[in-house]
């Protein structure tokens, strides 16, 4: 079979121009990466930092050396490698992205950095362009994805019915459990005084429940009482309101989903004590599961 030079010439040029793309595209990742690294490091980067875990790590250091420099050499020392044309370049990639993937585990294990999963990401596209090593690249993309899933978490604040957000003691009730609204009477009794130190966050586990949960809302918007606001807050069963009540359901969830990343499965529950003078609970996933 004969081949046509100029068809085969054709075929080289475009697969050099695809490797010439590829390469231009790792180093403008390795230029980025290093461009927020050190505007990271001169606090110029404060912007990407959306989470707590950024504030854990911003002093953070690795034998006298800010991370933020640490990984400011690493991109620097990848990019130099590159332009250079050095056979050390895809094994430092490889070693690079390992260690990415240590980070990773320590961030999944404690608190997720929004600027940290940045720059994880850019050494991710830029293994995924120089390596191509599946199990290595396999690690990171899901020690990387539960990283953001955790991230993602943590940004959904939950949601106060009553009260501010920054009260020292925030309290998770569902209008339906009847522990719970023995203790919103005990608090509600309290006083102004007391009362001024409480949040009070809803848990809604069906529709009915949602629809009581606006109408308590409704009734602390109009009259600021919590009494009154309690008288609305039985639940009725066959009510639903989806079209009228998804953003509430979206703050509902929030609320929700923070007490199941503290492993918290029964209510009525506070974060600063327990409520435990009834000595009686309900589950949050059903209306029945009461005790």
């Amino acid at each position: 079979m004969e081949v046509n030079p100029i068809q085969g010439g054709g075929q080289g040029q475009g697969q050099a121009r695809a490797a010439g793309r590829i390469v231009n595209a790792e180093a403008v990742l390795l230029a980025a990466g290093l461009a927020l690294c050190l505007a990271a490091a001169l606090g110029m980067a404060d912007s990407l930092c959306l989470t707590r875990g950024c504030e854990l790590y911003q002093d953070f250091t690795v034998l006298g050396v800010s991370m933020h420099v640490w990984g400011a050499l690493a991109f620097g020392a990848a990019l130099a490698f590159k332009l250079l044309g050095l056979g050390i370049y895809r094994p430092y990639i490889l070693a690079c992205l390992w260690g990415e993937v240590v980070l990773l585990v320590w961030q999944v294990l404690s608190a997720p950095c929004s600027e940290c999963l940045l720059v994880g990401l850019i050494w991710g596209a830029v293994a995924w362009l120089a390596v191509r090593e599946p199990l290595s690249q396999g690690v990171w993309a899901g020690l990387w994805a539960t990283s953001l899933v955790v991230l993602l978490l943590e940004a959904a604040a939950p949601w106060p019915l009553y009260g501010k957000p920054e009260a020292p003691v925030k309290i998770f009730f569902s209008p339906g459990c009847e522990a719970c609204q023995a203790e919103l009477a005990k608090l509600a009794e309290a006083g102004p005084e007391v009362m001024a130190n409480v949040a009070l966050y809803p848990i809604a586990r069906n529709d009915a429940e949602v629809a009581a949960v606006h109408r308590m809302g409704r009734a602390l918007a109009d009259t600021g009482n919590l009494w009154l606001a309690m008288l609305q807050g039985t639940p009725k069963q066959g009510e639903a309101t989806w079209l009228s009540d998804i953003g509430l359901r979206a703050r509902l969830w929030g609320n929700k989903l923070l007490l199941g990343r503290m492993g918290v499965t029964r209510i009525p529950v506070a974060l600063s004590y327990s409520l435990d003078a009834s000595g009686q609970d309900c589950g949050v996933g059903g209306v029945e599961d009461c005790k």
